[in-house]
This record gives structure tokens, sequence and C-alpha cells, in this order.
């Protein structure tokens, strides 16, 4: 074996080793905080939490993803506190209390072409101890996908942040939880 094809086979095998990566950090949707600003009462924002434990991680191929700190669920839930904050619609206490449980949270970067996320999640308001919003809002997104690993994977990862945008942007504009703030 000469020398390149050594560093070749270095190379591929440090490519394909299995790591954990981190979702980017969630930038505010300019489209759901013109959503938020139309709500009519502020709301605060209480717990998110994961459905089951199988939805602690993302795998990627050989690779893993799963947030930094906390789990996916404290990343949708920040997620909705900077959007309601930037739509000057976040309480820190009142009668609207905004509750989650994600219930899916899959990304699939097998596709050669394509990759597909899907986020499901159980939103419920509450106004005091009455229920006035319960409903499992879902959310899907396609990227540009690859048969090579280190472009395929990143590309999932980086499709995330989309992901939980399209999911809450769902909820910001559902008509019920709309008229559940009336």
């Amino acid at each position: 074996m000469n020398i390149r094809s050594t560093a070749a086979c270095l190379m591929l095998a440090l490519a394909s080793a299995a790591c954990t990566m981190n979702p980017p950090p969630y930038a505010t949707s300019f489209q759901n905080v013109q959503k938020i600003k139309k709500l009519q009462q502020p709301v605060k924002v209480g717990t998110f939490d994961l459905g089951s434990n199988e939805l602690a991680k993302i795998s990627l191929r050989a690779n893993t993803m799963k947030p930094a700190q906390g789990s996916f669920a404290d990343y949708v839930r920040g997620a909705a506190i900077a959007e309601l904050q930037q739509g000057n619609k976040l309480a820190t206490d009142g009668d609207n209390e905004l509750i989650a449980t994600v219930t899916e949270n899959m990304l699939d970067s097998t596709g050669f072409e394509t990759g597909h996320g899907r986020m499901a999640a159980r939103f419920t308001l509450k106004r005091g101890s009455a229920t006035s919003f319960n409903k499992t809002l879902t959310a899907n997104v396609d990227w540009p996908s690859s048969f090579v690993g280190s472009i395929a994977i990143p590309n999932a990862v980086n499709a995330y942040p989309d992901l939980v945008e399209k999911l809450l942007g769902n909820l910001w504009s559902d008509p019920d939880f709309v008229n559940a703030l009336k």
C-alpha cells in the first residue's frame, strides 16, 4: 500500500467515525414573529417535554444529534420563548400558559438526493385551570441530501431549526390557537 492509499483510507475512516452533533442555535423567524404580533393576548411558556426517551436523540447515519444542553423539548421551548419575546407577546405571569409534549422528532439523512424531517408536538394552552387549546400539530421539512455522508449529515443538522420554525409557525397561525387567545 502506498502513502496515498494509506492516507485515503485514514481519511475515510475518520470521516465515517461516529460522533455527536448539536443542532445550530435557533434564529427567530420574521414570519413567525409577524404571526405572533397578531395574537390578542400574551402567553406564558410553561414546561415542554418529550413524549418518550426515544426522542432524546436523532440518529443521522452513524452519527447522533442532540442539543448541547437540555433536550429537544427545551430547544423548541427556547425557540417559542424567543419568538414570543420578539413579538412582544411573552408573559412572565398571567392566565395563558402554553405547555407542550414533543411526540415525534425525526430527521432522515439516508436519501441520496433529498433528506426529510418530521416533528409533532401536542400543544396545550391553559387559561387558569381550564384548557382553552389542545391539539397535536406537525411539521415537515425537506433538504438537499447526498450519498456522501460528509454532505448529507451536516445538511440534516442544519435543517433542524427550519423544522422547529415550521412547527411553531403552524402553532402561531392555527385558527383554534388564535381564537383561544381572544
